[in-house]
């Protein structure tokens, strides 16, 4: 074998020798690239998700916190009003306390309209319900306050209870219990896709 193809083998097998790891090295270091590129994405797209729903969760929380507090005053209302008629027991006659309730009322409708629009249907529906209970709550406590004695007594007796009573106060905490842990799953849910369901 003379020295030049000696040579000419030795540079071939140092070329191949050194060229197999760099083109492994390179495919690897592709591969890498191609690895962190959608480990990248996928971050930014959660990054972009997570900032989509926490612009939707905070009008949402906002809505149903108003909602829940404007029941809740209302409730309250609703009992002293009736407390106070049980301790004076002023039979018939006007109450100008019963306006403070209709515009409280007025208040809560408008706050589940909110609701409404801000959604999912989860919360929605005990909302609705617990806006018809206020409603049905307000008419038996004006029913209950224009009565006369007389009527009074004879209501209790063919009814057993007065038009409003306790039970329509511990119905509507009930329904407000029920809206509140419906929104709160909501808003731990998935503020955008109403997918929570209670």
């Amino acid at each position: 074998m003379d020295a030049a193809l000696a040579g000419i083998y030795g540079t071939v097998a140092g070329g191949v020798i050194a060229a197999v790891p760099a083109l492994l090295g390179s495919r690897w270091s592709r591969q890498q690239f191609r690895d962190q590129l959608r480990a990248q994405q996928e971050q930014s797209d959660l990054a972009v998700r997570s900032a989509h729903l926490q612009q939707r969760r905070e009008p949402r929380g906002k809505a149903y916190a108003e909602f829940s507090g404007e029941v809740l005053a209302l409730e309250q209302a609703m009992g002293k009003l009736f407390t106070d008629f049980l301790g004076d027991l002023q039979y018939g006659g006007e109450r100008p306390e019963l306006q403070s309730i209709n515009a409280g009322l007025d208040r809560v409708a408008s706050l589940w309209a909110r609701v409404v629009i801000e959604g999912p249907e989860s919360v929605v529906a005990p909302a609705e319900q617990l806006r018809k209970k206020l409603a049905r709550a307000r008419d038996h406590l004006a029913r209950t306050l224009a009565m006369t004695e007389t009527r009074v007594d004879r209501y209790v007796g063919d009814h057993g209870r007065m038009p409003f009573d306790t039970e329509d106060l511990d119905e509507i905490s009930t329904l407000l219990q029920s809206f509140m842990d419906a929104a709160r799953f909501a808003l731990d849910v998935d503020g955008t896709a109403g997918t929570a369901r209670v």
